[in-house]
Formats: structure tokens, sequence, C-alpha cells
């Protein structure tokens, strides 16, 4: 099944019929279909590069309240739990935070941005700085 529609409509039937394994199947081929390039789903899969991007878009922006939090993570050997113990800060709402606004930014951030038809170059400016700004997203 190639076609995203059917893909989507049939992971929403298992999902009805309590088959969530044929469904997660189904959805993760409708998701690759959907994305700019076959090498775009490592976005998915690995989070670290998503969250730094996440947390300098916001962080140019000054929407966060883990500023500090992050700088230190970057720059200490501490443990995150450290930190926000140091911060009087819990982790359930900075992971919450974490995963539902920062990662997600970034992700999006990039599978928009970056020249996915350039993404074998030698020039990584070029892959990873799109030069025609009408394409540029937050």
């Amino acid at each position: 099944m190639k076609n995203p529609l059917v893909l989507r409509k049939f992971s929403l039937d298992m999902i009805k019929r309590n088959n969530l394994s044929k469904a997660k199947l189904a959805l993760s081929k409708y998701v690759q279909n959907s994305l700019p390039s076959k090498y775009a789903q490592y976005l998915l899969n690995e989070s670290t590069i998503s969250y730094h991007v996440g947390h300098a878009l916001l962080n140019n922006f000054n929407f966060t309240e883990y500023k500090k939090v992050y700088r230190e993570e970057l720059i200490t050997k501490l443990t995150l739990e450290t930190i926000l113990y140091r911060h009087n800060l819990s982790s359930e709402p900075y992971l919450e935070y974490r995963n539902s606004n920062l990662i997600p930014l970034g992700r999006d951030y990039l599978l928009k941005n970056i020249n996915w038809d350039l993404i074998f170059s030698n020039n990584v400016h070029d892959i990873y700085i799109n030069k025609d700004l009408s394409k540029f997203s937050i």
C-alpha cells in the first residue's frame, strides 16, 4: 500500500479492531510516505538534534523558562535531575515541555528547511541553509 489515504484508513481500522501492531506499521508507512526524503525518517527516530534545534529557536525568541537548565546541561557534567533540583524544578514538567514543544518544533523546522535534494553534498552549509527565503519557516 503506497497511497497515504489508504494507509491512514487501514491504520484507523486496525486501531478500531485493537490490532495495534498492524496500526503502528501502517502509520509508520503513512508517515514515511509524507516525509520530504527517505532520509528524513532519521529525525523521527532520533530526537537529540531536534531537541537542540528547538531550544535554539526558542532561546533566540526568549520563549523558554528552561534556558538556564539547558545551558547548564550543555556546559556541565551534571545530570539533568541534578540541574533541575538546583533550580527547584521537577523533571516531569520539564520533560513534558521538552517532548511536547522543543523536539516537535526542532523536528518540524528541520523537515521544512533542510535542502533534502542536497543531503549528500559535501557543502554542509547548502544542506542546512535554505537560500530560498520564501521556503524558510518556523
